[in-house]
């Protein structure tokens, strides 16, 4: 940006001073509970609720000098945000039988975020100051759901598969208003979005103190940062783990 004695257009700039005060504060709350029935059916829920908000300004004062001439350049900007999330985990485990579990994992995240921005900009040569409103909303929503079974066929060889599905919806909002002449300008934009993968995994052990893991998931992308299309993947991953009396060897 300009410091002062810089030469802007046709402009020295002989005085500057500039105000950036920002203000945040996040409060939040957590319970979670975890339940086992019968010593089979195992039930664990987390909820995490959070409040994130911030207020912020911008100063400036300017002092030019136009040949002989001095003006002034004055330039404010308030804003604020605000940012609620949601998010709850529920997994329930049903340990049919010793060798055989089926598990299921819900997952739900949201969060809101909308600010404000006023800017001022009032030049002293100028008979027509810069006023302007801001407005800004984005709201998200992921449900997410993991269905799971393994099998443990003896102490050396288990599998275990799944299937997960995540649906996901974004909306953004955006409001300008040109205060001095009044224009509004409006716009949105709702996009929704569904993957599913599939998920697999071994473990097997060709000796006593010899363990192979192996873990696979294929399917589709998607994250926050992920509008428009998805992006197909294939994860997988092995692992070695050796142990002896005093040390271990893992290679993955």
């Amino acid at each position: 940006g300009p410091n002062e004695g810089d030469v802007v257009d046709t402009r020295v700039i002989l005085e500057m001073e500039r105000k950036n005060p920002i203000d945040g504060r996040t409060h939040f709350g957590i319970l979670s509970v975890q339940r086992t029935f019968a010593e089979r059916f195992d039930v664990t829920a987390k909820i995490v609720q959070s409040q994130t908000s911030i207020e912020s300004r911008l100063d400036e004062y300017v002092l030019y000098r136009v040949a002989a001439v001095q003006t002034r350049d004055i330039y404010s900007i308030n804003g604020d945000a605000s940012r609620p999330q949601t998010r709850a985990d529920l997994g329930m485990t049903w340990r049919i039988t010793d060798a055989f579990r089926l598990s299921n994992t819900f997952t739900f995240d949201s969060f809101h975020i909308d600010g404000s921005i006023y800017l001022a900009q009032n030049l002293v040569i100028s008979t027509n100051p810069t006023l302007s409103f801001f407005y800004y909303v984005t709201k998200y929503r992921r449900f997410q759901n993991t269905f799971e079974g393994d099998y443990q066929f003896s102490d050396r060889f288990a599998l275990n598969a799944g299937y997960r599905v995540t649906n996901r919806d974004v909306f953004l909002s955006t409001y300008f208003r040109n205060v001095r002449t009044n224009v509004l300008e409006a716009g949105g934009e709702d996009v929704s979005n569904t993957t599913n993968s599939f998920i697999g995994g071994a473990k097997i052990k060709p000796l006593k103190n010899w363990s192979i893991y192996a873990d696979t998931e294929i399917g589709k992308a998607d994250n926050v940062f992920t509008r428009a299309g998805n992006a197909d993947f294939t994860n997988y991953r092995i692992r070695s783990l050796m142990r002896f009396d005093k040390f271990a060897a893992s290679v993955s």
